[in-house]
């Protein structure tokens, strides 16, 4: 299949950003005294869904518990001191994205990670320049699923929505990809709990790992 352009959710999808969220909150939680009966691969499956969720999950309490905030700005001050210390992208996404640049395909980024914490990850990571479109989850009055982000990065990209593939780990990525009119892939080798069925989002691919998108994009 051609595709014009490739647009990516970041955590759990182009970057494997687990390790150091799950270092953040496991680092807030000792730092409160507070105990977690969860390993590193419950944690994983939380990390699409965000701090304040991780922190929710982890202490099983109810979205909009008066103990989240205070917990939430220490996580939000531990992530940012080792935002990319083990973050890097997922296994083949590399010569993937070598690929579409010397194809001259256009790559970017629909994130509902907030600007301050996205920026200076892609800025560690060296993607910074090379991604040509970045929409944060604060860059619009707007997330995801709703399909105005879709639609902002493939303004920026100057790529017709119909023409793009939208990657994600989260039933949101698919649902506002389709309702951008995007193709979509379901990435299973991201943040996806076992509740989770991504077989029933709709998604037009499912991706076990980088080589399925590698076969899809370039084969």
């Amino acid at each position: 299949m051609t595709f014009a352009a490739v647009l990516f959710d970041l955590d759990g999808t182009l970057v494997d950003t687990a390790p150091d969220l799950i270092g953040a909150l496991v680092k807030t939680l000792n730092t409160a005294k507070l105990d977690c009966p969860y390993n590193e691969a419950d944690m994983r499956a939380w990390v699409s869904h965000g701090g304040r969720y991780m922190i929710q999950q982890a202490l099983s309490l109810s979205e909009n518990a008066p103990e989240i905030d205070p917990l939430w700005q220490q996580f939000l001050q531990n992530y940012r001191q080792t935002l990319s210390h083990k973050s890097c992208l997922f296994a083949g996404f590399t010569e993937i994205l070598e690929r579409l640049e010397q194809q001259g395909k256009p790559w970017g980024i629909v994130t509902n990670k907030s600007e301050s914490l996205t920026t200076p990850l892609l800025v560690d990571l060296k993607l910074d320049t090379r991604a040509m479109a970045v929409v944060c989850g604060d860059s619009l009055s707007e997330k995801k699923p709703h399909p105005a982000p879709m639609y902002y990065a493939c303004q920026q990209m100057h790529i017709h929505p119909k023409d793009c593939l939208y990657i994600g780990d989260a039933e949101r990525d698919i649902v506002a990809g389709k309702r951008a009119g995007m193709a979509t892939a379901a990435a299973l080798f991201g943040y996806i709990s076992p509740e989770d069925n991504a077989h029933q989002w709709g998604a037009d691919y499912l991706l076990e790992h980088g080589d399925d998108l590698y076969q899809l994009l370039f084969n």
